[in-house]
């Protein structure tokens, strides 16, 4: 039918100290002249983000440079490209933490309204986005600027009045063919933090505020991709099934094409995930990992051609690259066929066989409608004004499909047809919760007594948060109903970075803003007047020349205990962060002081209660330090995997016919761990079909996929989990250490079962057993 050819590059990181393009510009110009001739005309040049080190106008000006050398070479070779990129995490100029709206951002991860609805609304979200836009201004500028020197091809399309700085559609086309384009950035939670795994998000509302309805754009198109500058294992546990089960769907999409991680990959062509991940071209020569020694990058970058034949099958034929540095020398940098991580042909190449693109399938599907106009201002509008804290709009009434109330769903609430099935991750809504009353009645009832604190435990994604936001949501309903007055405090260690961990002084700093914000919002939630000097407490506070504990402690005593209240709640989420950084003893003396205080029967000190959410793992300790002294004195309640009754509960609220038996291999495969019986609900909800959601491979090479790698990362960058878990996976009759069995126990992986230890989850067996 047609064909359309593509050079595809990413990460050069332009204004980086140590860059391989001094030494190896002249040898990629050559390169594509040999390149050229096997491929034919190249139609288009895209790239996957990082293009800078660090967002300044100056980079961009030597960017210009440099790509201006690759298109002037393409066309003397009688190629007329045209050009997109998408934004990574390098090409943006990081905000101040003073920018109105900063700190709203920053509350992203625990925040499930401005996730869903607040971020994205026309009048709600503007504030936010500007300030989004504002720190990628000058990638916006540079790219207007090169687009007049080197400007897409006249009947092509372009859309970029995205929702966010970066987002696009393209239509290309060549002589017998279309192509469509989406590039989203999933970049812009960067303004305010550092990129770590599971940071960074996409979102369905920026595609169809690009395109309108996916389906109906797809089909004006022979094949689409997407682009994107993080793969998927970075997203944030609330966009990963939205990513698989909203965005990112065959019936759209015929491939996804990533950057950042600097490695050239490719998924396996059998599964319909379709991810491949650019290398590095000439950017940054070394990377050290949080976990690894300093290590040489792998860089080049691919040409390609992109077939739809007369059945509508698509494929893709890949010419992928490789740097290789002349031994003799040492300097002399050359571009070859890369043998070494993919299996090529005569011609140096490989093709993968994407497929036709699957028709909808006759279930139901997400409706992620524009969020222009009001059509959502009735949708948690609970936030501050980010311009001006002290004057936030009233709370309005939330709509049925997101009640935070305190309605307690049974069987019978199945939803109908036209609701909107909730992903996992998106943390509590009564709607769509499983109730563990047990379990709840022992932390609000510890919570009632001076000098108890209460400590959440369970492992990685099976709803340690959700339980905690369930219980804060309880404690505010007793205070707005009058049973008592009780001020909650939410606050997320998730957003606080690794270089912040490791100096206290900036920890207790960055503490003290979350303290605040907390205590504002729960003012705001429990309807109460913030005072309007609020936004000074901080700043006043840090005056004081004492150390940043008794600053903060001062604070606290000062401006947020008192008020005639009967108990004021400090709830905070991943507080196994700070455990093994500089940070943590002297956080868990402040900790266990003030719960000590309270509990000798000071005034003040008094009301005050402590709830921590931590990841099992963290709760095994040696040294007898101050962590480990402040986590022997609470309350550990862990939080259990789904049982079969709770999964057929589960299954009535997503409104999904599915048979006992049905159910209980649900809960075999899975292990009954919440986010994935979750995940494969979700996904069977929006049209994904069953037999695909009860088949082990195709859970573990295609619909789990990306949260299975997610977890193998966790538990591969910790030897003490690592080890013993893969010898056990290689010889059931391992027989652990009880420090090795605890430490696999607390990570949700293994447990004992009649003198024998068992990897429950046969999902994660069998993806982890692959792995080691």
């Amino acid at each position: 039918m047609g064909s359309i050819g593509w050079l595809a590059i990413s990460d050069l990181h332009v204004g980086a100290p140590s860059s391989l393009w001094q030494q190896a510009e002249d040898e990629f110009l050559r390169d594509l002249e040999r390149v050229h001739k096997h491929v034919g005309p190249i139609d288009l040049v895209f790239c996957t983000g990082d293009v800078v080190e660090g967002g300044t106008a100056a980079q961009f000006e030597a960017l210009t440079d440099k790509l201006s050398a690759i298109f002037k070479e393409l066309r003397s070779l009688g190629s007329q490209p045209g050009f997109v990129v998408v934004p990574g995490n390098h090409d943006l100029v990081r905000a101040d933490e003073r920018t109105p709206g900063y700190r709203t951002l920053v509350a992203w991860s625990h925040d499930a309204d401005l996730r869903s609805t607040v971020f994205w609304h026309d009048t709600h979200g503007k504030p936010l986005r500007d300030l989004v836009r504002t720190s990628f201004e000058n990638m916006t500028a540079w790219l207007t600027e090169f687009r007049k020197t080197f400007p897409l091809p006249s009947d092509w399309t372009l859309t970029e009045n995205g929702l966010l700085p970066g987002d696009f559609a393209l239509t290309a086309r060549s002589s017998d063919l279309t192509l469509g384009l989406v590039g989203l950035n999933s970049a812009f939670l960067q303004v305010v933090g550092r990129a770590q795994r599971g940071t960074v998000a996409v979102h369905p509302h920026q595609v169809h505020h690009l395109v309108g309805d996916p389906h109906a754009w797809a089909d004006r198109h022979d094949a689409c991709l997407l682009l994107t500058h993080h793969p998927p294992d970075w997203f944030t546990p609330d966009a990963l099934p939205l990513y698989q089960g909203a965005l990112f769907r065959p019936d759209v999409f015929a491939a996804h094409f990533a950057g950042h991680k600097h490695e050239p990959e490719v998924s396996s062509p059998s599964t319909p995930q379709r991810l491949f991940q650019i290398p590095s071209l000439l950017g940054l020569e070394t990377w050290t990992g949080t976990h690894a020694p300093e290590s040489m990058r792998t860089h080049g970058y691919w040409a390609g051609r992109l077939s739809v034949d007369e059945s509508r099958r698509t494929s893709l034929r890949i010419w992928p690259r490789v740097t290789q540095v002349h031994k003799a020398s040492g300097q002399r940098v050359r571009l070859i066929p890369n043998h070494a991580e993919f299996e090529l042909d005569d011609d140096n190449a490989f093709t993968v066989d994407l497929g036709q693109r699957p028709s909808l399938p006759p279930a139901r599907s997400l409706r992620f409608p524009s969020l222009r106009g009001e059509q959502i201002a009735k949708a948690q509008s609970v936030h501050k004004e980010t311009a001006s804290p002290a004057s936030a709009a009233p709370p309005a009434s939330p709509s049925p499909a997101v009640d935070k109330g305190t309605h307690t769903p049974n069987a019978t609430d199945a939803p109908d047809d036209n609701d909107d099935p909730e992903p996992p991750g998106l943390g509590y809504s009564a709607r769509w919760y499983v109730p563990n009353e047990a379990k709840e009645q022992l932390i609000l009832g510890t919570l009632r007594h001076a000098g108890a604190p209460v400590v959440v435990t369970a492992p990685p994604f099976s709803g340690k948060t959700t339980v905690l936001q369930c219980i804060v949501s309880k404690l505010r309903a007793e205070h707005t109903g009058g049973r008592e007055k009780c001020l909650v405090l939410l606050i997320d260690l998730g957003s606080v970075g690794e270089s912040t961990l490791g100096d206290p002084p900036a920890f207790f700093l960055e503490l003290a803003h979350m303290l605040v914000d907390g205590y504002e919002r729960g003012l705001r939630e429990a309807g109460e007047a913030v005072p309007n000097d609020i936004d000074t407490w901080v700043e006043y506070a840090w005056k004081r020349p004492i150390s940043p504990e008794a600053r903060l402690t001062n604070l606290v005593e000062k401006r947020i205990l008192g008020r005639d209240r009967d108990r004021l709640v400090l709830a905070v989420d991943r507080a196994d962060r700070f455990v093994g950084k500089a940070c943590g003893d002297p956080m868990a003396r402040m900790l266990r002081q003030w719960v000590r205080t309270g509990s000798l029967g000071d005034e003040l000190w008094s009301q005050f209660r402590l709830a921590l959410a931590v990841a099992g793992s963290a709760l095994y300790f040696y040294a007898p330090d101050a962590v480990s002294e402040l986590f022997a004195s609470a309350t550990h309640v862990r939080i259990e995997s789904f049982s079969l009754p709770d999964v057929r509960r589960l299954a009535a609220l997503y409104g999904s016919r599915w048979s006992d038996d049905e159910l209980r291999k649900i809960v075999e495969l899975a292990g009954g761990q919440p986010y994935l019986c979750r995940m494969i609900l979700f996904l069977e909800r929006t049209g994904v079909y069953k037999t695909d959601l009860l088949d082990i491979d195709r859970l573990k090479t295609e619909h789990c996929a990306t949260l299975l790698r997610q977890v193998w990362l966790r538990v591969a960058e910790q030897p003490d989990l690592r080890k013993p878990l893969c010898l056990l996976l290689r010889d059931p009759t391992t027989k652990l250490s009880t420090d090795e069995y605890h430490r696999l126990y607390q990570a949700g992986l293994v447990r004992r079962e009649s003198g024998a230890y068992l990897v429950p989850n046969q999902l994660v067996a069998s993806y982890f057993k692959e792995q080691c």
